[in-house]
């Protein structure tokens, strides 16, 4: 698109090329016709160099309107996938995101890390490590880790068809 300045500075270039050529059918000399030819021809590069610079502003413009029409795109995906989620408490104090029942899409259930979730991100919690003190999990995006001990089990709770072993 071109802008008022521009538009109104090729429009007097081609009002001073009449102007010139209107003045020119009366010369009679050479060296007045050359003289008006180098005019010319200063003014018609002005009005080409002002018609380049337009046309990259534009070539800008439109790869920027491309690039924000990408972004959008992407936010609305991302709103799309996240109305699937929903905030839970993993542990006493800890937060993350889990699948709604019934929005699984066919993805076994999974929690994802708030800090991610809340970045556009889809940081997967990964159970990494069981003891007696919990349960600990690690984000497979930032490499945040929780360790849950509200579910610490004896040994006779992790092998419980072993009873009389311990």
């Amino acid at each position: 698109m071109f802008t008022f300045p521009e538009i109104q500075g090729a429009v007097q270039a081609a009002k001073a090329i009449y102007e010139i050529v209107k003045a020119n059918k009366a010369l009679a000399d050479l060296d007045g016709l050359n003289a008006a030819v180098g005019e010319l021809n200063a003014k018609l590069v002005d009005a080409t160099a002002a018609t380049l610079t337009s046309q990259e502003k534009q070539a800008a413009l439109s790869n920027r309107v491309r690039e924000l029409e990408k972004e959008l795109m992407e936010f609305k995906n991302w709103d799309r996938e996240a109305e699937r989620y929903q905030l839970t408490e993993l542990c006493a104090g800890v937060f993350c995101f889990a699948v709604k029942p019934g929005m699984e899409n066919g993805e076994p259930p999974h929690k994802i890390c708030a800090a991610c979730f809340n970045k556009r991100k889809k940081g997967y919690l990964q159970r990494t490590e069981f003891d007696g003190r919990g349960t600990r999990y690690k984000c497979g995006e930032c490499g945040s880790e929780i360790l849950d001990h509200s579910k610490t089990m004896t040994y006779p709770d992790i092998v419980p068809e072993y009873p009389d072993y311990f």
